[in-house]
């Protein structure tokens, strides 16, 4: 009796330290835009901090309105198979980032303990957000921050460069 409490003790402990380990998936990940049409960031395991997520649905809210850029970004600790790129993908065909004519999606993705992130642009944004663009805002604003683990300072200063463009 006592080995199977202690058995049954030691998996519930387990069981939230699993749990914190999640590997998201575009199938897993929440859809907070088509819970709210105001929201923009996917944030499930709280990398962001609640102003900067603010400060971020509100930049892209005024991008949709202002552009027609619909957008995803997502900050969380792991993807599937530690790959941003196929994610965002993903992500982008499965929620149909970007309408189908314009072809003006735009996707972020953070994933801080794969030590990766992935900025995907539609077809229809690759005059106004070519690759070389996109990967000068990562180097040059990004990246420094990400190296300090201000994952709120990178992703902000990101956002805000891309939407300027």
């Amino acid at each position: 009796m006592r080995t199977f409490l202690l058995t049954l003790l030691l998996i519930f402990l387990a069981f939230p330290l699993r749990a914190a380990d999640r590997v998201w998936t575009p199938e897993t990940l929440p859809t907070v835009h088509l819970q709210d049409m105001r929201r923009y960031v996917c944030n499930p395991d709280g990398i962001l901090s609640e102003a900067v997520t603010d400060s971020i649905d509100a930049l892209l809210f005024r991008l949709e309105k202002q552009k027609g850029v619909e957008s995803v970004v997502v900050a969380v600790k792991k993807v599937e198979d530690g790959d941003c790129y196929t994610f965002a993908i993903n992500l982008g065909r499965k929620y149909g980032v970007g309408s189908k004519k314009q072809q003006s999606g735009l996707v972020v993705v953070l994933s801080t303990e794969d030590r990766k992130y992935y900025i995907l642009t539609g077809y229809g944004l690759e005059g106004t957000l070519p690759d070389a663009v996109c990967k000068r805002v990562e180097n040059r604003l990004m990246v420094p921050a990400f190296k300090k683990g201000d994952w709120d300072k990178g992703m902000l200063l990101g956002i805000k460069a891309l939407s300027g463009y």
